[in-house]
C-alpha cells in the first residue's frame, strides 16, 4: 500500500479520473457541495505540490508513464509571469479554508457569486500564514472559483512561466545536477517544451538556476514575497 499523500487533493479531477496522479496538474475541481466549486492548478502555483511530485518521480520505477504524464502536466502552463505558493499549506488545507470562507459569506451560485466580486470580478482573501488568494470566476460552463496566490501576500515568488516549466522539467530527468548547461536547458526547452532557447543574459540564467535551487529546497528565503 502506498503511503497518504499529504498533498493529494480532495477535489475531482476534471478528467474524472478521482485521485489520478497528474490529473490535478491540468487543472482541479474542488466541490464540497456547501459552496462552489473550486478550480485550482497546483502545478503552476503550489511548490509543495511540484516538489511532492518531483520526488515521486525519482523513485517512480513501477510507474513508467509517471513522468511523461507530468511533462504533459506542465506544458500546460502558460509561458507569461505565474504565481507559486511556497508557504507550508497542504493543497488540501488551502482548499478548505477558502472553502470555509465561501461558506461564511454564502456564496452557492454564480449570481451571488457575480454580486459578491463587484465591479472588479475578484477579490482577495488572506490566510493565517500570511498569504493571499485571488478568487475569481472560472472559466468553464460550469459555475466554479478559480483560486491562484496573490502576488500582495507573503510565501509567494512571481517567475516567467517558461523558466518555472524548464526549472520542473530540468529536475524530473536531472534530479542529482543542478548545473546551469545550456544546451541541455534549450534542449529540454526546444525538444519537450516547444518554448524558444533560453536567452544568454544575466537575469534569465539567475532566475532559472535559482529555480532549481528552489525545487531542490535549497531556497529557504523563498518563504517571503519576492517579485521579478
Amino acid at each position: 500500500m502506498k503511503p497518504e499523500n499529504p498533498h493529494k487533493l480532495p477535489f475531482h479531477p476534471v478528467s474524472g479520473e478521482e485521485n489520478a496522479p497528474c490529473s490535478p496538474g491540468q487543472t482541479g475541481l474542488w466541490e464540497s457541495g456547501q459552496s462552489l466549486p473550486i478550480r485550482f492548478n497546483p502545478w503552476k502555483h503550489h511548490l509543495g505540490w511540484v516538489q511532492e511530485h518531483l520526488e515521486r518521480a525519482r523513485n517512480a520505477s513501477n510507474e513508467p508513464n509517471f513522468k511523461r504524464e507530468i511533462i504533459e502536466s506542465v506544458r500546460t502552463i502558460n509561458s507569461n509571469h505565474v504565481d507559486v505558493y511556497t508557504g507550508a499549506y497542504t493543497v488540501s488545507s488551502i482548499g478548505d479554508r477558502l472553502d470555509a470562507f465561501l461558506r461564511e459569506a454564502a456564496i452557492i451560485s454564480r449570481k451571488e457569486l457575480t454580486e459578491w466580486l463587484g465591479r472588479r470580478k475578484y477579490r482577495t482573501c488572506s490566510l493565517p500564514d500570511g498569504s493571499a488568494w485571488i478568487l475569481r470566476e472560472g472559466n468553464s460552463p460550469q459555475p466554479c472559483i478559480h483560486i491562484h496566490p496573490a502576488r500582495t501576500g507573503a510565501k509567494h515568488i512571481r517567475i516567467q512561466g517558461n523558466a518555472w516549466k524548464t526549472a520542473i522539467v530540468q529536475h524530473l530527468l536531472y534530479p542529482d545536477d543542478a548545473a546551469f548547461d545550456t544546451a541541455r536547458i534549450n534542449a529540454i526547452r526546444k525538444n519537450i517544451l516547444g518554448v524558444s532557447p533560453v536567452r544568454s543574459d544575466r537575469l534569465n540564467r539567475e532566475q532559472l538556476i535559482r529555480m532549481f535551487r528552489l525545487l531542490s529546497g535549497n531556497c529557504p528565503e523563498e518563504n517571503e514575497t519576492k517579485k521579478e
